[in-house]
């Protein structure tokens, strides 16, 4: 870009920002519908020609002093503070001018409450554009806080504030004005005390006392030899000799197997010769019946045979009775 350029551009930004700076007044005062051309123009000190050569139409030229001429926005970005403390109460500042009840309060110049109502009833790039505006303004208060430009209480509280601008405006008399705007500014700071808390100091750490012991000391640990001395086994007893019993010795006169045969027999013989009753009885005793049984139930003793089987019979009876 040349320096002829450079210089038409330059001026052009100084008409245009002419023309914003009487178009605003007459839209917040009037209304857009009740400003004309001619009159933006003839306040300028310019002709209509010169107009279109910086806006399209006057719902251009509405739309950028919308969107221009908005001192909140303004204010809210000259904080120089770099600390949460610092912007904070740099921003309590520019909301209390804002909603200050004095003769030239800084709200009378803000489009954003001046032309809130004619925006309800514009067109719907009218309401972007205001929509756009407030979201900037949302930017820039909740800028270095712990709270997001979306955040309900940001939209409250700007809400609050432009709301109380516009109601205090409807009011007929200076006292009515005076008190909105007073509620206004109480609210507001209410809302702007959450947007930051200074965090909490860290707990100083409670020294507690030293626990005092009445208990005596344990008494030392005995040592300990470092290696133990291998345990002594008991010897080993010898296992005991199977113990070997001599034989059995039979007496002398014990009868062989054949005579222990042959005396078997005899007994038997004897036996039934008893149950038949071919065996005399011996004197004094009493007869027996087939079964071998007295009538006072006791069993009668046959009379011993002659010879050396008598003899032994008679021995034998002997011992079993």
């Amino acid at each position: 870009m040349d320096k002829q350029e450079s210089r038409k551009h330059a001026h052009n930004a100084r008409i245009r920002k002419k023309l914003l700076g009487k178009a605003a007044p007459l839209f917040r005062d009037r209304g857009p519908d009740n400003v004309g051309i001619d009159e933006v123009m003839q306040r300028a000190g310019m002709t209509r020609g010169a107009f279109y050569a910086h806006f399209k139409s006057k719902e251009d030229i509405f739309l950028a002093a919308l969107h221009q001429e908005t001192p909140l926005l303004l204010a809210l970005e000259r904080r120089v503070s770099q600390d949460p403390a610092g912007l904070l109460s740099e921003m309590r500042g520019v909301f209390e001018s804002y909603l200050a009840n004095n003769a030239t309060p800084t709200a009378r110049t803000c489009t954003l409450a001046g032309l809130a109502v004619d925006v309800s009833r514009g067109t719907d790039e009218a309401r972007a554009t205001h929509e756009a505006v407030q979201h900037a303004v949302r930017v820039e208060m909740a800028r270095g806080m712990s709270v997001h430009h979306d955040d309900a209480i940001v939209h409250a509280a700007l809400a609050l504030a432009v709301g109380s601008v516009v109601m205090a405006a409807a009011q007929r008399t200076g006292p009515g004005r005076a008190k909105v705007l007073e509620a206004g500014r109480a609210g507001v700071n209410d809302l702007l005390d959450g947007f930051w808390a200074e965090p909490a100091a860290a707990p100083v750490a409670e020294t507690l006392p030293e626990p005092v012991c009445d208990t005596p000391p344990l008494a030392a640990p005995v040592e300990r030899p470092a290696a133990l001395p291998p345990l002594e086994r008991p010897p080993v007893r010898p296992p005991l000799a199977k113990a070997t019993l001599p034989p059995r010795a039979l007496p002398q006169d014990a009868p062989s197997a054949a005579a222990l045969a042959q005396i078997a027999r005899a007994r038997s013989l004897a036996d039934r010769a008893t149950e038949k009753g071919d065996l005399p009885l011996r004197p004094g005793a009493a007869p027996v019946d087939p079964r071998g049984k007295t009538g006072l139930g006791v069993k009668s003793e046959p009379e011993a045979p002659k010879g050396l089987l008598g003899r032994f019979l008679a021995g034998f009876r002997s011992r079993d009775s």
